[in-house]
């Protein structure tokens, strides 16, 4: 009990001057905020696991216990928002925080309200928090291993490899607590298995600074900042680009690319990204793909042409991920751009 209770004061401890370094950055960054959050969350957590004897009187547990029910909410935001550039609090990532916490939270305000839930409706709620953590942890997992390929940022990409194998160990550290251990080595193991987390995360902030949580250092380049070594490859990619038009290609991979250009994969995301400061395949493809488009929209001779129909021929391989794109590259939709461009309200 001792050693579990000297695992819980480092964890706390750690995860306090965590937040301390990300308040002394002064940057606006989702992922610093969230950060806060999910470790603030995760205190609660590790202070409401505490077992009798060393653990707060009821009053004063209560507010650990609440804080400590958006955890599971908050790595999903956290996690998306590292390793996507455009992840924005939307509606559906709303929805998926009431869904992780909804359970919880229901069966927490009954138990102090005195109510009584039927075992019927009690093993409904548990099972669906089972199921929606499930749901959060392999979307996490889909999205690390998916957008792996077209990620530029060599550190990002070795956070993809982890965030791709850490679910795994913490589902067994848990299976291995619920049906192997007791309850006091099952606190134990779920706080051993946070603390060396929480200390990559500190070292990982104390090196690089809370910028570190979006790459920005890794991004950064300046303009065309080209390395003499890769002036040649650099060349024949303009051609291939500018002249060749590939990124009219839709299935236009980096691998693909690299072949084309001669050189190898790696050589070539170094160019994207350190020459030319792009952070991810994808952003690189649209932003050819989108300026030959808002040309065509911009083109009387074109006005009737549908707006799917430019998107299609212009590379990209849906309208949903044109609007995307477009509108977070333009800050605004194309059918307003082609209106704007046109001086006269077209349909789209």
């Amino acid at each position: 009990m001792l050693l579990l209770l000297i695992l819980t004061i480092s964890c706390v401890t750690i995860s306090l001057i965590i937040v301390a370094l990300a308040l002394m950055e002064d940057t606006k960054s989702l992922s610093k905020w969230l950060l806060n959050a999910t470790l603030i969350s995760l205190t609660g957590l590790y202070i409401d696991a505490l077992p009798a004897g060393v653990a707060f009187p009821d009053p004063y547990e209560l507010p650990f216990e609440f804080i400590s029910i958006f955890n599971i909410g908050l790595i999903w935001w956290l996690a998306l928002s590292i390793l996507n550039d455009q992840f924005r609090l939307s509606l559906m990532a709303w929805l998926g925080m009431i869904a992780s916490v909804f359970p919880t939270l229901f069966l927490w305000g009954s138990e102090l309200a005195g109510l009584t839930i039927p075992p019927v409706i009690d093993s409904f709620l548990t099972s669906s928090l089972y199921v929606t953590s499930a749901v959060l942890i392999m979307h996490v997992l889909w999205v690390a291993i998916s957008g792996y390929s077209n990620d530029l940022l060599g550190s990002r990409r070795v956070i993809r490899l982890c965030i791709a194998v850490l679910p795994i160990m913490a589902i067994g550290a848990n299976l291995a607590a619920d049906f192997i251990l007791g309850d006091l080595e099952q606190r134990l193991l779920r706080v051993a298995f946070a603390l060396p987390l929480t200390l990559i995360v500190m070292f990982w902030l104390i090196k690089f600074e809370s910028m570190a949580l979006n790459f920005q250092k890794e991004a950064v380049a300046p303009q065309n900042k080209i390395d003499p070594k890769d002036t040649a490859a650099y060349k024949r990619l303009l051609v291939i680009m500018e002249q060749e038009h590939a990124y009219l290609e839709p299935e236009l991979s980096i691998a693909g690319l690299a072949d084309r250009v001669g050189v190898p994969t790696h050589q070539l995301r170094n160019i994207i990204n350190r020459g030319m400061g792009f952070r991810n395949f994808f952003a690189f493809l649209s932003s050819y793909r989108i300026d030959g488009i808002k040309q065509t929209l911009a083109d009387p001779e074109h006005a009737r042409v549908p707006i799917l129909t430019i998107a299609l021929n212009g590379g990209f391989s849906s309208l949903a991920t044109f609007n995307r794109a477009f509108k977070a590259q333009e800050k605004q939709t194309a059918g307003a751009y082609r209106k704007e461009a046109l001086g006269s309200p077209t349909s789209s």
